[in-house]
């Protein structure tokens, strides 16, 4: 037995999004507002660029330059020497940033995982082992935060000035 396939009626296509055709006049006000909202986004980014490649080190301009006179890159080079009053490089202070952020990642996977795997001991065991479970690992995680040495860590607190590590 054979079937032909009987062919769809045909049908416009319908765009997902039709494009309304506007009148010149609204394209025009709807493009300069765009480029109002651009200039006014885009202008403080530039302004902050054009006093960070200015030879005179003002904070308070008085006058509008974005091409300052003499403009160069000598600000970015002694932030890359040193970035801090204190002997720190730049390499280890980019270094201390991305551990700080895996050390944020891994509390918010941690705070993620941890509900999910109680509400599958729940689902399974009922209320009495998440319970525990949770128990043992919030003592885990206390005596672990009181077992972190500062001075170890090239961090203290109470000496100000100077990186210990």
């Amino acid at each position: 037995m054979s079937t032909s396939a009987n062919p769809l009626p045909s049908q416009p296509v319908r765009r997902r999004f039709p494009r309304p055709d506007l009148p010149y006049r609204s394209q025009l006000i709807r493009q300069l507002i765009l480029l109002f909202i651009t200039f006014i986004t885009l202008f403080p980014i530039l302004w902050i660029v054009s006093l960070s490649i200015d030879p005179s080190g003002i904070a308070r301009p008085t006058e509008l330059r974005l091409i300052p006179p003499g403009a160069s890159l000598d600000a970015y080079r002694r932030v890359m020497a040193q970035p801090t009053n204190n002997p720190i490089t730049f390499a280890q202070l980019a270094f201390n940033s991305f551990k700080l952020a895996m050390g944020v990642s891994l509390a918010h996977l941690t705070a993620v995982i941890v509900p999910v795997i109680g509400a599958a001991l729940w689902s399974r065991l009922g209320y009495q082992f998440p319970f525990l479970f949770g128990t043992v690992f919030v003592i885990f995680s206390l005596i672990l935060t009181q077992r972190i040495d500062p001075d170890r860590q090239g961090f203290n607190v109470y000496k100000t000035g100077v990186n210990n590590g």
